[in-house]
C-alpha cells in the first residue's frame, strides 16, 4: 500500500467517525475539511469523478444552516469554490498531523523529562542544557525525515505511466493512446508534488519534480491541450519561489491561484 492509499485510508475511516458523531452541525467544518483533504488525494491518484463527488459534498455541508460560520470556515469555502471551478488546478497536498506535530510532541517529551531529570538531581546544569539542546536537534532531524519520507512515499504513489527521456516524444515511449490532457494533468501532478516538497523546504526533491514537470510541458504534443497554459503559469511560479522572489516566512505552500 502506498503512502497515497494508506492516508486515504485513514481519511475515509476518520470521516466515518465525524459523520457518525456529528450532531446539530458541530462536526461540519471537520468534515468539510476532511473531505477536501481526502479530494486532493483521490485527484492526485487520478480518480478526478471521487475527488469532485467529495467537493460538492464538502461545499454543500459547509453551506448548511448548522454549520458553523467563521473565518476558517469562509477560507475552506472559497478554496474547494475555487477547485470546483477550476478541475485542471494541480491539488493542493498536506502533511498528516501525526508528522506535522511531530517536532512539538517530541520537544514537549523531552524538555519535560530532562526539566525532571534535573530537579531530581540525576542531571547538572550543564549536562541540562545539553539534554534541551539534543532534543531540539532531535526534534528536527526526525519532523525532516518524517516529511521527506511522506512526500517521497506521495510521489511513489502517482505514477505516469513511465520515465521519459529528453529528446523524444512521451506519447512515443508511453502509447498512442495518451491524449495531450493527460500529459498536462501528468506535469499537474509533478507541480503538486513540488509544492508538497516546497512546503517541508526540501527544495532538492522540489526541483527534480520541477524537472519532469518541464519535460512533460515541453512535450510537442502537449500544445494541443487547452490546459497547458495554466499548468505552465503554475510551474512560472514555483520556479520564482524556488529562486526565493515569492518564499515568505512561515508559508506551508506556495500561492498556486
Amino acid at each position: 500500500m502506498t503512502a497515497v492509499e494508506r492516508r486515504i485510508s485513514q481519511l475515509e475511516k476518520l470521516l466515518e467517525r465525524e459523520k457518525e458523531t456529528n450532531r446539530d452541525g458541530r462536526n461540519d467544518y471537520k468534515i468539510g475539511q476532511t473531505e477536501f483533504e481526502l479530494s486532493q488525494l483521490y485527484r492526485l491518484s487520478g480518480v478526478a469523478e471521487k475527488s469532485k463527488q467529495l467537493l460538492n459534498d464538502a461545499y454543500s455541508i459547509l453551506h448548511d444552516p448548522n454549520c458553523k460560520k467563521g473565518r476558517k470556515t469562509d477560507k475552506l469555502i472559497n478554496l474547494i469554490s475555487y477547485y470546483i471551478n477550476n478541475p485542471t488546478a494541480p491539488p493542493m497536498l498536506q502533511l498528516p498531523s501525526s508528522i506535522k506535530y511531530l517536532g512539538p510532541l517530541i520537544m514537549l517529551g523531552g524538555y519535560v523529562a530532562a526539566y525532571i531529570a534535573y530537579f531530581t538531581g540525576k542531571l547538572s546544569y550543564t549536562y541540562f542544557l545539553i539534554s534541551l539542546f539534543g532534543v531540539f536537534l532531535v526534534s528536527l532531524v526526525a519532523t525532516s525525515f518524517a516529511t521527506t519520507a511522506y512526500a517521497r512515499g506521495v510521489g511513489r504513489g502517482y505514477g505516469p505511466s513511465s520515465s521519459s527521456t529528453s529528446g523524444s516524444s512521451i506519447n512515443d515511449q508511453q502509447g498512442e493512446d495518451r491524449t495531450p490532457d493527460d500529459i498536462i494533468d501528468d506535469a499537474r501532478a509533478e507541480l503538486a508534488l513540488a509544492n508538497l516538497f516546497y512546503s517541508t523546504k526540501n527544495y532538492k526533491e522540489m526541483e527534480m519534480h520541477l524537472e519532469k514537470a518541464r519535460m512533460y510541458l515541453s512535450d510537442p504534443a502537449s500544445d494541443r491541450s487547452g490546459k497547458k497554459e495554466q499548468a505552465a503559469e503554475l510551474l512560472n511560479k514555483l520556479e520564482n519561489s524556488a529562486k526565493g522572489k515569492e518564499i515568505q516566512k512561515g508559508k506551508a505552500h506556495v500561492p498556486l491561484f
